[in-house]
């Protein structure tokens, strides 16, 4: 996933959500977050070294699905709240 800032001024923090088709779908591998789980939700937040979204800017945040070999695509995704773009149908 790419977090990306279209703005000139930077984004301090962001919070990513995704959600997979089954709670019992874990995720692992992470990269550029940590992760916590909420039922099928899971919300990935800065780890530190990706915090900061500056103007004009992306960070990328990496995962690995974990639990089904198809079937396993998230079902929707927000940033901050709003709708990710870009997501398969």
């Amino acid at each position: 996933m790419t977090i990306t800032n279209p703005g000139q001024v930077p984004v301090p923090q962001w919070t990513l959500a995704v959600t997979l088709p089954r709670e019992s779908l874990r995720v692992s591998q992470v990269e550029g977050a940590r992760a916590v789980q909420d039922g099928a939700v899971w919300t990935f937040v800065p780890d530190g070294s990706a915090g900061q979204v500056p103007g004009g800017a992306s960070v990328r945040v990496t995962f690995r699905v974990n639990g089904a070999p198809v079937g396993a695509a998230p079902t929707a995704c927000t940033i901050d709240g709003t709708t990710c773009t870009g997501m398969p149908d």
